[in-house]
C-alpha cells in the first residue's frame, strides 16, 4: 500500500470519528437541558412559533446522573424591560434508583409581559432501576403584592420520560399570596435510564400593576423514604442545595468521558494523516 493510500485511509477515519462525535454531541443536547422562554400561549412546552423575546436554551453536558450524585446549576435569565428569572436547579440520583429535580428562584415582569407567559423548566437523565415506581411533584410559591392583587398565576408541569404528570397550580392562583401544592404519587414504569423534567410557567394579565415578582420552589421526583432532612423549610425532603445527603458526589459540568475520547482519537487520526502526507511530499521531492 503507497503512502498516498495510507494517507486516505487515516483521513477518512478521522472524518468517520468527527462525525460520530458531531453524532454524540447532538443527542446529549436532546437528552437534556435548560430552557427560559417567553410564549404567547399556554401549552406547555411552548411550540416553536408561540416564542418571543430572548429565549434561553443551555445544554448541561452531563447528560446521565449516576448513583449518588448531583448536579447544582445557577441560572440567570434577562430579558432587558420584559422579564427575568434567577435562580438554582438542582438535580441528584440516589443509589442508582432514587431521583430528584428541584428549582429555586424569582421571576419578575414588567409592564411588557402583559397577557404573555414565562416558561421555565430544565430535565435530567438518570442512571435507575428498571420497575414500576411512584412519583411525586410539588409547588411552593410566594407573589408580591402586584402579582396578588391581579391574580397572576404560577403553575408546575412534571415529566416522566416524556409523559405529563398532573399540572398544578389553577388559573390566577397568586390571588392566594402563598402557593402550597403537591401531588401523587402517580405510578410509572421506569428502565435503567430515567428522564424527568420539572416545569414552571408563570402568567401575568393585561392592565394590571407592575413590575411583579414570583418567588418558588418546584420540582418533581421519586424519592428514597430513608432520607429524612428534618428541614422545616423542606418538608417533602428533596435534595436542594441547602439539603444533601451524606456521601454524595457534586457532578461538574464537564464532556463525558466518551465524548473527550472520541475528540482526541479524531484529532489523532487527523494529525497522523497530515504527518504522513507531509513526510510522504518530502519523500517524492527527494
Amino acid at each position: 500500500m503507497t503512502m498516498s493510500n495510507v494517507s486516505k485511509q487515516l483521513r477518512f477515519r478521522g472524518l468517520l470519528l468527527s462525525l460520530l462525535i458531531l453524532m454524540a454531541l447532538s443527542s446529549a443536547a436532546r437528552a437534556e437541558d435548560v430552557a427560559i422562554v417567553i410564549c404567547d400561549v399556554a401549552q406547555f412546552s411552548c411550540p416553536e412559533n408561540d416564542i418571543l423575546g430572548g429565549s434561553l436554551f443551555q445544554l448541561i453536558p452531563n447528560n446521565l446522573l449516576r448513583a449518588n450524585r448531583y448536579i447544582v446549576q445557577p441560572i440567570n435569565y434577562v430579558d432587558p424591560g420584559v422579564a427575568s428569572f434567577t435562580g438554582t436547579f438542582v438535580t441528584a440520583d440516589a443509589g442508582g434508583k432514587f431521583i430528584y429535580a428541584w428549582g429555586t428562584g424569582t421571576a419578575t415582569a414588567t409592564a411588557a409581559m402583559s397577557n404573555l407567559y414565562l416558561d421555565v423548566s430544565f430535565r435530567q437523565n438518570y442512571v435507575t432501576v428498571p420497575g414500576l415506581w411512584s412519583f411525586g411533584e410539588m409547588l411552593n410559591a410566594n407573589c408580591d403584592a402586584n402579582a396578588v392583587a391581579d391574580s397572576s398565576s404560577i403553575g408546575f408541569q412534571g415529566q416522566v420520560n416524556g409523559a405529563n404528570l398532573p399540572a398544578l397550580g389553577p388559573p390566577g392562583d397568586c390571588a392566594n399570596t402563598n402557593i402550597v401544592a403537591s401531588a401523587g404519587p402517580f405510578a410509572k414504569t421506569v428502565g435503567t435510564v430515567t428522564q424527568m423534567l420539572a416545569g414552571a410557567q408563570f402568567f401575568f394579565p393585561a392592565g394590571g400593576n407592575f413590575n411583579q415578582s414570583i418567588t418558588l420552589p418546584f420540582g418533581d421526583d421519586f424519592p428514597d423514604p430513608s432520607i429524612n432532612f428534618n428541614d422545616p423549610n423542606n418538608p417533602l425532603n428533596f435534595i436542594t442545595n441547602q439539603d444533601i445527603p451524606d456521601g454524595f458526589i457534586q457532578d461538574t459540568n464537564t464532556p463525558e468521558p466518551a465524548y473527550a475520547g472520541l475528540l482526541a482519537a479524531g484529532m489523532l487520526c487527523m494529525w497522523l494523516a497530515r504527518r504522513r502526507r507531509v513526510c510522504y511530499r518530502a519523500t517524492d521531492e527527494r
